[in-house]
């Protein structure tokens, strides 16, 4: 059914409709403890260099 749909569109005329691949991800959204290890590891970054010297 895609494969017809796309086939009528003229500026589609050159390829080969056999050849279409296609691939469904699933929509999953980002861990929330990845964003909040990075913003931890951020945090500790600027901490360190900004203490450094009372350590």
């Amino acid at each position: 059914m895609l494969v017809k749909e796309l086939s009528k569109e003229p500026l589609l005329a050159n390829y080969d409709m056999d050849s279409i691949e296609l691939t469904i991800k699933e929509n999953r959204p980002a861990p929330q403890i990845k964003k909040d290890i990075d913003k931890l590891i951020k945090t500790f970054q600027r901490s360190y260099s900004a203490n450094k010297h009372l350590l």
